[in-house]
């Protein structure tokens, strides 16, 4: 039944260990959006433990939708933190990933400095408890561009697949 669970497969030109993946999980290590030991420790122990793919995140792409206990890489000085997990991960035979996102509505004004959230619409949120503002189309452009250079940053950190977060409300 699960005969090709363990065999390697290709995604692209990416040849992955087995078809396991360690999915991303908001451990919230960290209150300043940066990467530390307790995040290396714990991601070499997923990597050991013999996942095909481990996937980092949530990684914020920007702070209004992401806040201050996410992960960023919205700036280029967290890519040598970000390469340093990508190395860490692959010393241990598994292809890093990284999963990118921005909460929308569900962003909790007091991680954010007290703003209010930005959503493509003006909706309640019961998981935040406010209504976010309405982001104009410019607002929105910014906000894919976001996606861009975080996606590119990775890249750049030595990721190897990137996963956009677009559920629950978001």
């Amino acid at each position: 039944m699960f005969e090709n669970l363990l065999s390697p497969i290709k995604i692209n030109k990416l040849t992955i260990k087995n078809r396991t993946a360690y999915p991303s999980l908001g451990v919230l290590f960290s209150l300043d959006r940066k990467l530390n030991n307790r995040y290396y420790n714990y991601f070499q122990e997923i990597a050991q433990g013999g996942a095909g793919i481990v996937t980092v995140g949530p990684v914020g792409v920007d702070f209004i939708g992401s806040g201050l206990l996410t992960m960023a890489i919205d700036k280029d000085e967290y890519i040598p933190s970000f390469q340093k997990m990508t190395n860490i991960i692959k010393k241990e035979g598994a292809s890093p990933w990284i999963q990118l996102f921005h909460a929308g509505a569900y962003s909790h004004p007091m991680m954010i400095d007290n703003k209010t959230p930005k959503a493509p619409s003006k909706i309640y949120s019961s998981y935040s408890r406010t209504e976010p503002d309405e982001m104009t189309i410019e607002e929105i452009k910014e906000t894919q561009n976001a996606f861009v250079q975080a996606a590119i940053r990775a890249k750049e950190a030595g990721f190897e697949g990137v996963e956009i977060i677009a559920s629950a409300g978001y």
